[in-house]
């Protein structure tokens, strides 16, 4: 019984990804050198990203979203090497907000952690390595919004 309902929520799961709760929210502001810092390392690793990463233009557009709607908490389920959790980091710090993001590879988190840590946003994110839908079952913040990544082919990119 718990294995089917877990197949049944499972996609769920993974179309949730924003919240607009304020909770753990650090405050808002306009770093400039967080800015060139972030700019530098997009541009030095674009065409790079593998692993499910999300394309560039699709990372520029959640971030005005974000930025536009003054978003403080997203959840983010499958960070793979972090090229939108980097996206979404950086808009959350200019709205005051915080990313949670899961990953159930370990290779894959790593990676995302050292880049998050690279580009300076770590300390926006708090990135969770293994059983992701254990810990959200846990979770006390209310989801209010949420989209669904999907790849050019159409197929979900989760």
């Amino acid at each position: 019984m718990r294995k089917i309902l877990y197949l049944r929520i499972l996609p769920l799961l993974f179309s949730l990804f924003l919240s607009v709760s304020p909770a753990f929210s650090q405050t808002p502001g306009n770093n400039e050198t967080l800015d060139n810092r972030v700019k530098q390392f997009l541009e030095s690793h674009k065409g790079s990203w593998r692993d499910l990463n999300v394309p560039d233009a699709d990372g520029k557009t959640l971030y005005d979203l974000i930025v536009k709607h003054g978003y403080k908490n997203a959840l983010e389920i499958g960070t793979s090497t972090g090229h939108s959790g980097i996206w979404i980091a950086w808009a959350l710090s200019k709205t005051g907000g915080r990313l949670t993001t899961l990953e159930i590879d370990e290779s894959r988190h790593k990676e995302a952690l050292d880049n998050f840590k690279k580009v300076g946003l770590d300390k926006y994110i708090d990135a969770v390595w293994r059983t992701p839908i254990l810990r959200f079952r846990s979770s006390k913040a209310p989801m209010t919004s949420s989209f669904q990544m999907r790849t050019r082919s159409g197929t979900r990119n989760t």
